[in-house]
């Protein structure tokens, strides 16, 4: 098992409400971590843990190098590392062969709805999804898909950036967009990349780790309301006339 999984449980905007796991057990987040120093204990960690509902604690790492908890914390490291070599390493991720394709991350409302399109039109399509049941859909539609992450570097190399014609994030959390589109800017410095916000706040911050276009979706109905009250306008004019 690896040391640390972090798992997000819910998203509103930027802010996140996660799951991590840790091989001690799981922890809540946000969370409360006091910072204690074994040497010189104060509140015992019991009683912060039944008075305060304190979960973890932390501590430096340099108080560690002296006293009766050194040796004590480099037998358990020591341990903690032998475990991990012991790990199977995951198999590589091979990239897609597509070329001039366009790479779509997330398979939701507005994911499924752009790939509906783009398969009439015949567009090359890649699509990293992290529902299994959907990317399994997907595939027997005849449609590239890969179940993971795209945050996850080994991931969204999958999608074969450089030669892929543009990258759609259609996923509603932007902060895991942010750190998608940044690792793609990173691989492909000239490729276009269209995401997708909720508000001004994300719209700054997607174009900050490079994206090319964010896509607004109360700006969107705001113009076609727009782009209504024109037509009605001229139509009421032409008729008039």
């Amino acid at each position: 098992m690896a040391a640390f999984v972090f798992e997000v449980t819910r998203r509103d905007g930027l802010a996140r409400i996660g799951r991590l796991q840790t091989r001690h057990g799981f922890l809540e987040t946000p969370a409360l971590l006091p910072v204690v120093n074994p040497n010189r204990p104060t509140i015992p960690p019991r009683e912060m843990a039944e008075r305060f509902q304190v979960k973890a604690l932390i501590t430096n790492a340099y108080v560690l190098h002296r006293g009766e908890w050194r040796e004590k914390a480099l037998a358990e490291a020591v341990a903690a590392d032998a475990q991990e070599e012991e790990t199977p390493m995951r198999e590589p991720i091979r990239p897609t062969s597509l070329k001039d394709h366009v790479v779509l991350i997330g398979h939701g409302r507005v994911g499924s709805f752009i790939s509906s399109v783009l398969n009439e039109r015949n567009v090359p399509l890649f699509v990293i999804e992290d529902d299994e049941d959907k990317v399994a859909a997907l595939k027997q539609l005849g449609v590239e898909a890969l179940a993971g992450n795209a945050a996850d570097p080994a991931v969204i190399q999958a999608g074969n950036l450089p030669e892929a014609r543009c990258l759609l994030v259609a996923i509603p959390d932007a902060f895991e967009g942010g750190q998608v589109v940044q690792q793609a800017r990173a691989i492909n410095a000239k490729l276009p990349i269209i995401a997708r916000a909720h508000s001004e706040e994300e719209i700054d911050y997607l174009k900050r780790h490079g994206a090319t276009l964010v896509v607004m979706g109360e700006h969107e109905i705001a113009k076609a309301m727009l782009d209504n009250i024109v037509s009605a306008a001229m139509s009421a004019k032409a008729g008039a006339e």
